[in-house]
């Protein structure tokens, strides 16, 4: 078990990484807002995909934060504005690739995406201190 919570402990470390690149990212004068999102949605995936590990939660391969985040809400009480969050980011999980494809975002648009991953951040890191809390 020790082994496992390591791993993913890597995981949750590794999303902060995307998390805190997308805040770096931002607030560039050449920032790329499509890759801020994209940063935002994949690190909010790695922390809610660590979350269900760690509680042996089953899952389909998915890149839906709303399914995620359902399928822990039928093992936990989850607040809502951690499925809003999901629900907010979901838009985002394909990186857009080509400039005609790209999303214009205003500063106040971009500020919300990336609050909403700090908001699934916040909600893994407590659910997994609660569980330690409890051993």
């Amino acid at each position: 078990m020790r082994e496992l919570d390591d791993i993913l402990m890597c995981w949750i470390v590794k999303a902060g990484y995307d998390l805190e690149t997308a805040r770096i990212e931002m607030v560039l004068p050449s920032a790329d807002f499509d890759s801020v999102a994209f940063l935002c949605h994949r690190a909010s995936l790695k922390f809610l995909k660590a979350l269900m590990s760690k509680f042996g939660m089953k899952y389909e391969p998915s890149k839906s934060l709303v399914y995620l985040v359902e399928k822990i809400a039928e093992n936990f009480r989850t607040p809502h504005d951690v499925l809003l969050s999901a629900s907010k980011l979901d838009p985002y999980q394909v990186h857009r690739k080509f400039p005609t494809e790209s999303t214009r975002f205003s500063t106040a648009q971009i500020s919300e995406i990336v609050a909403c991953a700090e908001c699934l951040r916040a909600f893994t890191i407590k659910s997994f201190r609660s569980f330690s809390e409890r051993k």
